[in-house]
């Protein structure tokens, strides 16, 4: 009889419980079924890999039905797949390798956000960051969101990227709020990740001060990026844009 009451079970949850469920472990076979056929091990399979990835990205589209808020996907962040989520739950980031790298890694994103009236929307990136972290910030009482991704050119080649998007009626645009040599959304910076001894290679963001810092990198030889040194790079929002500091 048990199978008969973990029918029963199943059968009482929520639609979008269930659908939670199935989504997740799709998502997860058809990523692991991926990842088998990838070009990181000998049994490369480009054909398996190109109807895995086909039926991978198709069962990505259940994130635009607005009960896909209320899954975890617990189950595809095991097998690999990062999910960053901002505070408000406003904007979800789905980052995962391709499986078609070698030293550089192929990155593809699907980003998911709330528009100011409710509407669910996504947008996928073919070619991306990973996504490492998001973070939410208040400016001039707006809500900002700060998207902390990573590239990988090689094994002592990375590049960390900054970027500052907000929500509005149009959909998730670039707040372009960094005053460099222009106005831009992003900033960036390569270092060669066997240098570094401690956790300073990333961006750090402080809500209280508003300011964003990273560290300086030195490049010592032409056989490496550069080198993260325990000096940092500050921009202090003076409640226009974000400025560099002076050292």
């Amino acid at each position: 009889m048990k199978p008969l009451f973990l029918l029963i079970a199943v059968l009482s949850l929520p639609t979008w419980a269930q659908n939670c469920a199935q989504i997740d472990e799709k998502l997860t076979i058809h990523y692991q079924k991926m990842q088998n056929a990838g070009s990181y091990f000998d049994h490369f399979d480009d054909e398996v890999l190109e109807r895995e990835t086909k039926l991978f990205t198709e069962t990505l589209q259940f994130l635009k039905a607005p009960e896909s808020w209320q899954c975890d996907f617990s189950k595809v962040q095991e097998a690999g797949i990062r999910v960053e989520m901002s505070e408000d739950k406003r904007l979800r980031i789905f980052s995962w390798d391709w499986q078609t790298g070698g030293t550089m890694h192929d990155f593809g994103s699907m980003w998911q956000y709330r528009q100011l009236k409710g509407k669910t929307k996504t947008k996928f990136q073919e070619s991306s960051n990973w996504v490492e972290s998001v973070h939410q910030t208040s400016l001039n009482q707006q809500t900002y969101y700060w998207v902390m991704g990573r590239s990988i050119g090689d094994g002592r080649n990375h590049m960390l990227t900054a970027e500052l998007y907000q929500i509005l009626d149009q959909g998730l645009q670039p707040a372009k709020l960094i005053k460099t040599s222009k106005f831009t959304n992003e900033i960036s910076f390569v270092y060669d990740p066997s240098t570094v001894r401690e956790q300073q290679e990333n961006f750090f963001y402080d809500e209280t001060s508003k300011k964003l810092r990273f560290p300086v990198v030195i490049e010592k030889d032409a056989s490496n990026s550069g080198t993260p040194t325990n000096k940092w790079i500050q921009y202090r929002f003076n409640g226009q844009y974000f400025v560099r500091e002076k050292n």
